[in-house]
């Protein structure tokens, strides 16, 4: 008999989890998104918050983790891209 992995019994690649962390954003993250896509600065961005542009950068940091982009670049492309397909 042949034995059948389950989904449980794998280990999880890095692919998988960032397809499942892609959901994962926070209100504030998909804000912060929002104000990238708008074309603004982190320090137009940090100024608007009321935060130091330290924490933008922290949190984008944290955004493109999320999304597997290293930059705004590459995250507005993702995103456009995610829209037109």
């Amino acid at each position: 008999m042949a034995m059948v992995k389950r989904q449980s019994d794998t280990k999880p690649t890095a692919a998988s989890r960032r397809r499942r962390l892609r959901g994962a954003l926070t209100l504030r993250e998909h804000e912060l998104v929002a104000e990238i896509l708008a074309g603004r600065t982190n320090k137009d961005i940090a100024q608007r918050s009321g935060v130091g542009e330290q924490t933008i950068r922290n949190q984008l940091c944290i955004v493109y983790a999320k999304l597997g982009v290293s930059n705004r670049l590459q995250l507005a492309t993702r995103l456009m891209n995610r829209r037109s397909g």
